[in-house]
């Protein structure tokens, strides 16, 4: 557990460099600009690094790396039969000299410092130094994707569960975005829900993200999975946090189906939705709580809460949806009568009288 808060605290020592990445359909760019100058590599296709992170293994066909550095370029493709082409400022070389291993080693660098070869790697300084080893080595790489790739591999190896739960709970000391914590839980998902301490450990990350588009786009994502009732509570809590109606909205849409929603996440959704601004969102979220088995209670309760939508259209269209699926109780409609009468529009009220005495 040392060396993994080690390992975090490493992360709040900072270069000063002006860094740039993009990722394409296996075409991979990076620059960096510091003192020194500018470097730039570019890699197409698949590379595979050697085991001593000191020579390139193969390079997938059509493949090439491209790598400037100061007034020095270096560049690698293939032959027909897989044999490595180098070539030194243009001129085609069999052997390498000092100067161009050095130029190949500061390739390496920043490949493996960016993410190539990630999981491969990992696995390799995970078999040679275990947990702490893959930990130790997150602060020598530059962005979250290659941290996230470097997480996502080693929370897939079968470390202990103290250690899973350990490095959930220090993630955000290593990825700083919420795309790539989202990306990091999108990877182990399944089996972090399986136990309790991971998966508080999991819920607290998703409740910690900045963005609610985040939490919504990994507890949708998480959702297809069966929750228990403690995991349920736990997205309540988080929906109760988010700042956007839409993705509370969206959020109860899934949670909704799941088969523990009821009892406290019930009463505790209730009074969220009634609070929010939207009344368009209140009533969609009613519409689809009400498709679900409920008591005499939760309806009574339900209809009590029309009168918190302001709208007269909102407010008629909840009790119109309510006297369809409700069953047919005469308590329920006496209810339902009295909270009719908190429409102030002739023309909604008469619409939602004829369908009670239709009912």
């Amino acid at each position: 557990m040392k060396n993994i808060a080690v390992a975090a605290f490493l992360f709040l020592a900072m270069s000063t460099c002006a860094l740039a990445q993009t990722v394409s359909k296996k075409i991979f760019t990076w620059e960096a600009s510091d003192d020194n100058g500018k470097t730039k590599l570019t890699v197409k296709g698949d590379v595979n690094i050697g085991d001593d992170d000191q020579h390139i293994e193969s390079l997938s066909k059509n493949g090439s790396i491209s790598f400037e550095q100061k007034s020095n370029k270096l560049e690698i493709t293939t032959a027909s039969d897989g044999t490595l082409i180098y070539r030194i400022n243009r001129k085609e070389k069999n052997t390498l000299d000092a100067n161009d291993e050095k130029l190949l080693k500061n390739a390496l660098e920043m490949m493996i410092s960016r993410g190539m070869n990630a999981e491969a790697r990992t696995k390799r300084i995970y078999a040679k130094k275990g947990t702490a080893g893959v930990l130790n080595e997150l602060p020598k790489l530059h962005g979250d994707y290659a941290r996230q790739k470097y997480l996502s591999t080693l929370l897939t190896l079968g470390i202990s569960k103290p250690e899973m739960t350990s490095i959930l709970e220090s993630s955000s000391s290593y990825l700083s975005s919420d795309y790539y914590v989202a990306e990091l839980l999108s990877d182990v998902m399944k089996n972090y829900l399986l136990e309790d301490a991971t998966s508080k450990a999991y819920l607290n990350l998703v409740a910690n993200m900045k963005s609610d588009y985040y939490q919504h786009t990994t507890l949708q994502k998480l959702m297809k999975n069966e929750l228990n009732s403690e995991q349920t509570a736990s997205v309540v809590g988080i929906i109760k946090a988010m700042k956007s109606d839409y993705y509370q909205s969206e959020v109860y849409k899934d949670l909704l189906k799941q088969e523990s929603f009821g009892g406290v996440a019930f009463n505790e959704t209730l009074d969220l939705v009634f609070a929010m601004k939207s009344d368009y969102y209140k009533t969609e979220i009613i519409k689809n709580m009400i498709k679900r088995s409920l008591t005499e209670a939760d309806w009574t309760r339900l209809i009590g809460y029309a009168n918190k939508i302001g709208s007269d259209y909102y407010q008629s269209e909840l009790l119109l949806n309510i006297a369809e699926k409700m069953p047919d109780n005469e308590n329920l409609k006496k209810i339902l009568f009295e909270a009719a009468k908190g429409i102030k529009s002739e023309h909604y009220y008469g619409k939602l009288m004829r369908k009670i005495a239709a009912s």
